[in-house]
């Protein structure tokens, strides 16, 4: 999914910011999660944790200073 958004972005002049190679290392299970897991004690399941919204909103901030 996210290849084929970056694709379809790129095709139509559009910037992206690619949250899912970001993240990578920052999944549910490890250390560091951006991710919530199955029982989160705060917030939804499987949605970003504050960390997560942080980094997001931090990488979408450069991409727009940037362009």
């Amino acid at each position: 999914l996210a290849e084929v958004t970056r694709d379809a972005a790129h095709s139509m002049g559009i910037a992206v910011v690619d949250v899912a190679t970001l993240s990578a290392d920052h999944n549910a299970c490890s250390r560091q999660p951006w991710v919530n897991g199955i029982s989160p004690k705060s917030g939804a399941a499987f949605h970003p944790t504050i960390t997560g919204a942080r980094a997001t909103a931090q990488a979408i901030a450069k991409q727009l200073a940037e362009s």
